[in-house]
């Protein structure tokens, strides 16, 4: 439109954005400068244009230690069901940072997704909505073009050359360290088809800022446990007490929530055949004899107990309700907990299947409760 003024701070950020493209060349993925490690793969035409056919698995840049930056690529996804996008920031090969397209699930709220994956498990349950999901059309047999502009904690998506971000990431969950980067496809689900890759490190690369943090944490809210050994789950199933030999070879390590009061549990303990379930502990310090609600959002499974006495057992793990339930954590079960004066130990059993091992704990009120370790005010 004629005559119309730009605020100097987005033609700086067009200027910038515009350059990046202008100067990242396309790393051709005939290139020797990439490393296959995939079920299968090939060169081929596709939709007009010679391109990478993955199939399970990750196509590696050998030559790119990648902090901050830019990259960018074109996808096309087929078939019926598919998780396709990128891994970034890969420190080995159960610690990353990987963002993914669900096909299958085109316009709904899942179509995308954040997660970060520590010690092998993937955290796509614990972590949706706001910053880290989203509704967007993901096309099928035909090329969409995606950018992705990486600034220490933050992230913004694009999508179709689009001028405004689809997805901002306020809060990446691993640390800021460099890594490789990689497309990627899930094993045992639909291929996809990639080409024009291309890639440039920045030091200080600016973000739009587009959207909010999406972190919101309930007063409440237990903000610290101790995190016992990992053991396994069948050691509790239909027991109603904690058993006496599995109490006595635990050990223990403090681990502080999340800015939104999320433990997850794969930060400092790996998930394996046998050792799949550990005990969350803290002590609630009552001025007097009362009866608290405690609202549990969980992944995948929890059993609660009280001064050693079992209250509830819950379990969310994915199809658990119906066909539909995803098994993603939200304050789904309460349980009351009948305090008596002076110090109380609350103890909770989470157990993992697969999609993220973690738990947000909210006291229904704090009044006359003391919290070791803290809560939100």
């Amino acid at each position: 439109m004629a005559g119309r003024r730009f605020p100097l701070h987005c033609l700086i950020l067009f200027v910038m954005l515009a350059s990046q493209s202008a100067i990242a060349q396309p790393i051709p993925f005939t290139s020797d400068r990439w490393d296959m490690s995939t079920t299968q793969h090939r060169m081929e035409s596709w939709l007009g244009r010679e391109s990478l056919f993955l199939e399970g698995g990750t196509a590696w840049l050998k030559d790119v230690d990648f902090t901050d930056g830019v990259f960018e690529f074109d996808i096309s996804c087929s078939g019926p069901r598919g998780f396709n996008g990128l891994v970034f920031r890969y420190q080995d090969e159960i610690n990353y940072e990987h963002f993914y397209f669900r096909p299958h699930q085109s316009g709904n709220p899942d179509a995308t997704q954040y997660t970060p994956v520590f010690n092998g498990v993937s955290g796509w349950q614990l972590y949706h909505g706001e910053g880290f999901s989203t509704a967007v059309e993901v096309a099928r047999d035909r090329w969409q073009h995606v950018k992705i502009a990486v600034a220490g904690d933050q992230a913004e998506l694009y999508l179709d050359r689009a001028d405004e971000p689809f997805m901002f990431i306020a809060d990446l969950k691993r640390a800021t360290r460099a890594g490789r980067i990689g497309v990627h496809v899930n094993p045992g689900f639909s291929p996809a088809h990639f080409t024009d890759f291309r890639v440039i490190s920045l030091e200080t690369p600016e973000l739009s800022g587009a959207g909010g943090t999406g972190i919101t944490t309930e007063p409440g809210t237990i903000m610290s446990w101790n995190v016992s050994s990992a053991f396994n789950y069948f050691d509790l199933h239909e027991q109603t007490a904690i058993p006496s030999a599995l109490k006595s070879g635990l050990s223990w390590n403090n681990l502080e929530c999340e800015t939104s009061g999320l433990l997850n549990v794969a930060r400092i303990r790996t998930l394996a055949s046998g050792h799949n379930s550990v005990f969350l502990r803290t002590v609630l310090e009552a001025s007097e004899e009362q009866v608290v609600g405690l609202d549990l959002a969980f992944s995948d499974v929890v059993m609660v107990y009280l001064n050693g006495t079992l209250l509830y057992a819950g379990n969310d793990i994915y199809r658990s309700r119906d066909y539909r339930f995803l098994g993603s954590i939200g304050y789904f079960d309460r349980v009351y907990l009948p305090l008596d004066a002076g110090e109380n130990e609350l103890w909770i059993a989470v157990a993992e299947s697969f999609g993220g091992w973690g738990l947000k704990a909210c006291l229904a009120t704090v009044e006359n409760v003391k919290v070791d370790g803290g809560v939100q005010r």
